[in-house]
């Protein structure tokens, strides 16, 4: 297996490098719907709070399969009150997912740590933001990294170059070890993986693709498109041509597909957001 692999952003021309390791201070990008993030690399662990598609954390680390995080600006971090005073914590304290020690903790605070108080109606508990060295954990194949010397090349993408974007991605895909759907008849979707969903963002063409996914949904993210899905119009046979390089919400049928990076959608409904 290896141990470093491209996924390839059909509808941008990028290369996002995924690896065993990741340098500190990465930043990534959500991929994914609704993303759990919980207080240690686990599902049994508690959710601290949820990401959307085209949120941003930053990395520390990689665990196995899972990022360890800044604890995002949303997740629920609690102290109990008779150990902070006028925002200022007195002496080291568990921060707990929750207002009660039945919440699992995922943090200290040290004596003399300076918090900001966001909820301090509760009798013997108060929320605060996160602080500086909370970490929180999410599953590491619902993101996508961001390369630093990536941001300068697409930095300058609009809608505008994405002719010339699209065009080269033929090219690359000649060179390069890629990811995307394979030019079959037929595709093997995985069981149990249907559900009803409404995804948004820009439709995009695929430079490859097959009698399924001839598009995808992305999110634009500092002048950069990730992909979240891919989908077709099965039945309904929508002419997704009039909608390209537009934003629209898509409501139908997600499934996963063995050995495709991204679910697919069977669309049901297409809105164009002008």
């Amino acid at each position: 297996m290896l141990l470093k692999h491209f996924i390839f952003a059909a509808t941008t021309g990028l290369f996002i490098l995924l690896s065993s390791t990741v340098k500190a201070d990465s930043v990534g990008v959500v991929n994914v719907n609704k993303l759990n993030v919980r207080v240690k690399p686990t599902t049994k662990y508690s959710v601290t709070c949820t990401l959307e598609a085209g949120d941003k954390v930053n990395i520390i680390k990689k665990e196995n399969e899972w990022y360890a995080i800044k604890a995002p600006k949303a997740s629920e971090v609690w102290v109990s009150r008779a150990f902070i005073k006028d925002g200022i914590i007195k002496e080291r304290v568990n921060l707990r997912c929750g207002p009660s020690v039945a919440y699992m903790k995922y943090g200290i605070a040290e004596a003399g740590t300076k918090v900001n108080v966001l909820d301090s109606s509760r009798s013997e508990w108060v929320k605060i933001e996160p602080t500086e060295n909370l970490v929180a954990y999410v599953s590491a194949q619902c993101i996508d990294i961001i390369k630093k010397e990536e941001k300068t090349v697409i930095a300058k993408t609009e809608d505008s170059q994405l002719d010339e974007i699209l065009k080269q991605n033929k090219e690359n895909a000649k060179k390069s070890e890629i990811e995307l759907p394979e030019h079959t008849s037929s595709i093997d979707y995985i069981d149990q993986t249907e559900k009803t969903v409404t995804v948004q963002g820009v439709l995009l063409p695929l430079t490859k693709n097959n009698s399924k996914a001839t598009h995808s949904i992305a999110v634009k993210v500092n002048n950069q498109y990730f992909p979240i899905c891919y989908i077709y119009t099965g039945k309904h046979k929508y002419n997704l041509k009039l909608w390209e390089k537009n934003k629209v919400s898509v409501k139908g049928k997600q499934s996963w597909v063995k050995g495709w990076q991204r679910p697919i959608v069977k669309v049901e409904r297409i809105t164009p957001l002008w």
